[in-house]
């Protein structure tokens, strides 16, 4: 039916809309796979956390897009069999925290997210629409700072790189919808507002989606 991917920093609230939105269209009737990255191969998180140098981007990049192809085969079957799909994280955390870091040698966004793209041409699921939540990097840190094991990649500093790079991609994409129209639509929404609120935005943007595709159709 329709694939929704979840994104942002970490310490914006992704695990927890996904949740909520898997039961606000459960009690809409339809059927929801929830999912999320890593998927198949956890312990690329536990190579995240113990490489703290950049030089690891491009390794990252590929075993994340080697893992998102298993997980795309998946999601895909399930779509086939008529549900909608949820992801916490997909393709765009790769883009935002590996191809930052990919970025001086690249250039620019525009050539981070073309060479992404190449890399990740046998994945099989895209998501049509990606619901991003933005948070200040102070309200990031506050809520992770309780974490086990935290990475680099989880410091304010970092987190206030990724965030502006997140943003940056998500109007590149919006820029030329159909240059990059293989990510489907975004909707940016502040997470720094209460849970209801953020709730609130998000079901209305999948709401205005899924009445758009049925209309489509």
């Amino acid at each position: 039916m329709t694939f929704i991917a979840i994104e942002g920093i970490d310490g914006s609230g992704k695990s927890t809309l996904s949740r909520r939105l898997k039961s606000y269209l459960e009690d809409k009737g339809y059927r929801v796979f929830l999912t999320s990255e890593p998927y198949g191969n956890p312990l690329i998180r536990e190579e995240w956390i113990k490489s703290g140098s950049v030089e690891s981007a491009l390794k990252l990049a590929i075993s994340f897009i080697t893992d998102r192809v298993v997980h795309s085969r998946k999601i895909a079957e399930r779509i086939r069999k008529g549900y909608i799909v949820i992801s916490d994280r997909y393709f765009l955390s790769t883009v935002a925290y590996q191809g930052l870091n990919l970025k001086p040698e690249l250039a620019t966004p525009e050539k981070v997210l073309s060479f992404l793209l190449g890399i990740s041409e046998p994945v099989e699921a895209w998501p049509e629409c990606t619901i991003m939540l933005d948070v200040d990097p102070d309200t990031s840190v506050s809520r992770i700072s309780g974490r086990k094991g935290r990475s680099p990649f989880e410091e304010k500093g970092y987190l206030e790189d990724v965030r502006s790079f997140y943003l940056e991609i998500a109007n590149l994409i919006a820029s030329d919808r159909v240059k990059w129209k293989t990510l489907g639509e975004i909707f940016i929404i502040k997470s720094n507002a209460r849970r209801s609120e953020v709730m609130k935005q998000a079901t209305g943007a999948v709401s205005r989606f899924l009445s758009g595709e049925n209309q489509s159709q």
